[in-house]
Order: structure tokens, then C-alpha cells, then sequence
């Protein structure tokens, strides 16, 4: 499965602005989450990240944890939203 664009992130973002439809739990969020996207635009040898990732970064800020459950290596370069240097990376890190 490939990872959503920022085409596809856009569209998404407005189809829920004007209540089209509705992500639970997230769509607060979905704004927050693609400021993560621009903020990485060029990382992963310019691939940068995709929605998956960043809305990791900003679910974890809500929940106040750094601890996130991925195989994803490339998570290792992206920081927390809050005052914490980096994330603990679940298992890996156990």
C-alpha cells in the first residue's frame, strides 16, 4: 500500500472542512498533521513523510506519550511535538 500524498492529504482535509465526511477521533488533528508533512518535506531522501507517520507524531502529543508502536526505521529522524528530544520506538526500544 502505497502512502498518501499530499494531493490525496489536501483532498482529505477538505472533504472533511466542509463535512462531506467525517474521521473519527482525527479530524481535529488532520491540519496538525500535515503541518508535520511540510515540516519533513524533504527528509527521507526527499520523499519526505507520509500521513500515517505524521499523524502518529501528533496523536502521540495528544496523548502526551513518546512511546510509538512502529517497525518504521525511518521514525528515528521525526520529534515529538512536545518538549521530549526524540520518541521511544515500540519494540525496538523495550
Amino acid at each position: 500500500m502505497s502512502a498518501a500524498t499530499p494531493r490525496t492529504s489536501y483532498f482529505i482535509a477538505q472533504q472533511t472542512e466542509a463535512s462531506r465526511f467525517e474521521i473519527p477521533e482525527t479530524s481535529s488533528h488532520l491540519r496538525s498533521g500535515m503541518a508535520v508533512m511540510r515540516g519533513y518535506k524533504g527528509a527521507a531522501g526527499g520523499k519526505g513523510v507520509g500521513l500515517a507517520d505524521a499523524m502518529n507524531v501528533v496523536l502521540a502529543a495528544t496523548f502526551q506519550t513518546t512511546d510509538v508502536f512502529t517497525s518504521d526505521a525511518h521514525f528515528r529522524m521525526m520529534r515529538p511535538l512536545t518538549a521530549h528530544d526524540s520518541f521511544r520506538l515500540l519494540p525496538d526500544d523495550l
